[in-house]
């Protein structure tokens, strides 16, 4: 089992914001970060709203 740690909200939106707007890919942020990629495409899951941010989860697995 891994092991389960708390990641701070100001954390996780320097993430997202560096996936979505300066196009970082999910594995790289997760590098950076020493977080989970599966952690992340998580949290992108839940803030998609409509179309055009499932193309940035789609391009994104692609890179």
């Amino acid at each position: 089992m891994g092991t389960f740690r708390v990641i701070e909200p100001s954390v996780k939106a320097e993430v997202i914001d560096q996936i979505r707007n300066k196009g970082v890919s999910v594995t790289e942020a997760a590098r950076n970060y020493e977080i989970n990629p599966r952690t992340i495409y998580g949290w992108l899951k839940q803030g998609v709203v409509d179309n055009n941010k499932n193309l940035i989860l789609e391009n994104n697995k692609l890179k």
